[in-house]
């Protein structure tokens, strides 16, 4: 049977390649959740399938909110059947301040942390969030493949990794998923992509659109993109997040959307559907600018 292009895999799990990532619900210190439990279950009646959150996505003086604002929407929906939660370990915040410390007794605390907040006996997809300089990267991974052959964890992530990293890693434990920046302002780690396809891992591009400060404005990115966009009465940023689509059918985005309409048109990405003439010159169009 063919698999669905608007999905990819992760484990036995497939999920729409537009997920909705929680960091800017939390990290911003928010006096009112309601706005994000709200978007977040406009989401899930929109189709997302996958929800990013991490340990590190909590307020200033907070312990694991945003895992804690999933588990409220989802258990009051009843929807954890529906989607996959992928949180992450080793990184944490402390006042304004966001350390690293991915030793393995560490990321087996955060992981139970995650647990807790999260309330479930199993984590769908756990990541590395960051790997530490002070710590072998090996010894990490390790202790992720000590909570997946514990039954903590479903399936192992890394974030933010080397090519030369993630082929450590594939030593010791099998990756579901690879969750490194990628956006139009910057060249694409093409090794990278090539090895997670080869290996059958999915790769989430987070700050698909350059974060929340991006050195320029979508509309002046590309001219083949603001092209195809007034062509197809959708937004620039949905054609940018379909060209990054266009990279590989193992490749999904993560937005950080706050808002219905920015939630709306990421999702238009999925269909889009470029052509390879269009998604080549968006291409050659970026390259001038990396």
């Amino acid at each position: 049977m063919d698999s669905d292009p608007r999905t990819v895999r992760v484990g036995d799990r497939e999920i729409l390649r537009v997920g909705l990532g929680g960091a800017r619900w939390s990290i911003t210190d928010p006096e009112d959740d309601g706005p994000a439990e709200r978007l977040l279950e406009l989401a899930i009646e929109a189709g997302v399938t996958y929800l990013d959150t991490a340990r590190a996505y909590t307020t200033r003086d907070g312990e694991a909110h945003n895992e804690r604002l999933l588990r409220r929407v989802l258990d009051r929906i009843g929807a954890w059947d529906d989607v996959l939660v992928g949180t992450k370990g080793g990184h944490y915040r402390a006042d304004d301040s966001f350390p690293i410390d991915a030793s393995p007794a560490s990321l087996r605390r955060d992981c139970e942390r995650s647990l807790g907040a999260l309330g479930r006996d199993r984590i769908d997809l756990y990541y590395l969030h960051f790997p530490d300089p002070q710590v072998p990267f090996a010894e990490s991974v390790g202790a992720l493949a000590e909570l997946r052959s514990e039954g903590l964890v479903g399936e192992v992530g890394l974030c933010n990794v080397t090519t030369a990293q993630f082929r450590e890693a594939l030593g010791i434990v099998p990756v579901a998923a690879v969750q490194n920046r990628m956006s139009p302002y910057a060249p694409v780690d093409t090794p990278l992509l090539a090895l997670a396809a080869e290996r059958g891992a999915s790769f989430f591009a987070y700050s698909p659109l350059g974060g929340t400060t991006p050195p320029v404005g979508a509309d002046e990115l590309s001219p083949a993109a603001l092209d195809a966009a007034r062509e197809r009465g959708v937004t620039t940023q949905t054609v940018l997040l379909a060209w990054l689509l266009g990279h590989g059918d193992h490749v999904a985005v993560v937005t950080g959307a706050r808002r219905p309409t920015t939630l709306r048109a990421s999702l238009r990405a999925v269909d889009l559907g470029l052509t390879v003439a269009e998604h080549d010159a968006i291409a050659a169009d970026l390259a001038e600018r990396w």
